[in-house]
Formats: C-alpha cells, sequence, structure tokens
C-alpha cells in the first residue's frame, strides 16, 4: 500500500499461480473494491465472492517444486518497454475492412475486438522476425490462453478460484497463414475443440493442464 504526498494511494497485490490465474486475482480485486466502496452491501456482493470448488482442490505435488524446475535467464541490458495503444475508433475501422474482404470472398464470421488485437499483433511479430531473417519465415506458433470457466459442461461461475485455463496452439508455417481472417478462424477453431468438457474434476483436469 503506498500513500502520495497528493493524498492518492497505490495498491499493488500479486497471486501465486499455485492458487489461481489470472481470473482470480481480478474476481478478488472485483470484489474488494466493490465491498471497500459500499461495505454495507456485502450480502448483495456475496455473488462476486471469489469462490472455491470443493470438487478441484486436488492433492497434488508442491507447486514450489514445479515453479524452481524452470529456470528463466535474461540477458544484462537496460530494458525499455512500450504502451501500445489501440483507440475504439481504429480496432472498429479494422473489424469493418476485415468483414468486407470477408464478404467478398463469400465468408461469414465475426470477430471480437481481442481476437482481432491478437492476430495483428500476432501478424505483426511474426512479420519483423521474417524480415529480420533475410525475408524466410520460420514456423511459429501463436498460444492463446483460454478461460475454460464458460466452456465446461456444466459451466462453472466466473469466480470460481484455480488454474481454470488451457492453452490454445495455432501453428503458422507460412506468412499466408497469418491473415487476420484465417488466424481468428483457427483460434476460434481450437476453442471450439476445448467446448463442453465435462467439469475437470481430478485427473482428468490435470491431465488437460499437462496436454496444453
Amino acid at each position: 500500500l503506498n500513500h502520495f504526498s497528493c493524498g492518492g494511494i497505490a495498491i499493488a497485490v500479486s497471486l501465486s499461480h499455485c492458487i489461481g490465474d489470472a481470473l482470480t486475482l481480478l474476481s478478488f480485486l472485483s470484489y474488494w473494491a466493490r465491498l471497500c466502496r459500499n461495505p454495507e452491501d456485502e450480502e448483495k456482493l456475496v455473488h462476486l465472492s471469489p469462490t472455491f470448488v470443493h470438487e478441484l482442490q486436488l492433492s497434488r505435488p508442491s507447486c514450489d517444486d514445479d515453479f524452481n524446475a524452470i529456470q528463466f535467464s535474461y540477458p544484462e541490458k537496460s530494458w525499455i518497454t512500450s504502451e501500445i495503444v489501440f483507440p475504439n475508433s481504429k480496432i472498429a475501422k479494422l473489424k469493418a475492412e476485415v468483414e468486407m474482404q470477408d464478404r467478398q470472398d463469400g465468408v461469414n464470421q465475426s470477430y471480437t475486438r481481442n481476437e482481432l488485437v491478437t492476430a495483428l499483433l500476432y501478424r505483426c511479430a511474426v512479420g519483423a522476425a521474417t524480415a529480420s531473417n533475410s525475408g524466410a519465415y520460420t514456423k511459429s506458433v501463436l498460444m492463446q490462453a483460454v478461460n475454460m470457466r464458460p466452456l465446461l459442461d456444466p459451466p462453472l461461475p466466473k469466480t470460481s478460484v484455480g488454474n481454470l485455463i488451457a492453452m490454445n496452439h495455432v501453428p503458422t508455417t507460412t506468412m499466408n497463414e497469418t491473415g487476420l481472417n484465417t488466424l481468428i478462424a483457427q483460434m476460434k477453431k481450437g476453442k471450439m475443440q476445448l467446448r463442453g468438457r465435462k467439469s475437470l474434476v481430478g485427473t482428468e483436469y490435470l491431465a488437460l493442464l499437462d496436454k496444453y
């Protein structure tokens, strides 16, 4: 908790992946913030409270052991970070252009903002890598984290606590496969293959995480 001379505050929160995923953290922060703003509405906010699903509380090896086995090394250098902003108007324009191209090709496909931006960033990244590699395309894979809560059968509430995610892999072998409509079609196909799985209980859940 940081206090500033102007009277403002900033709160930093960290969550171990041994406990949950990013949506677990967002669920906790949303509930905490609303409860702090309206403490008298605690009963009304119960539906926002993070929920532990008993059937998913499995016994497994120590999470610390798993994470300690992964070693990360970074070059010693001065890192520069950049913020990339996509205005709503630009995303809407991009969506209109892609949908127009689809109509000309006789394709009927819907697009979300997340899908469009993800596909655009991936295409730009592999395009830059190809240009720096004398124009030779290197086989690449778009890895997309998928929230499994609404895809299960039956679905779990969005406030469920845990690492309820799977990875959607979209491999590309040529630059032609990085077209926005092509990439998004493959992203949707991968998510459809995950949809409708039975509740991830016991070893079935662990097997899914190991697979992806």
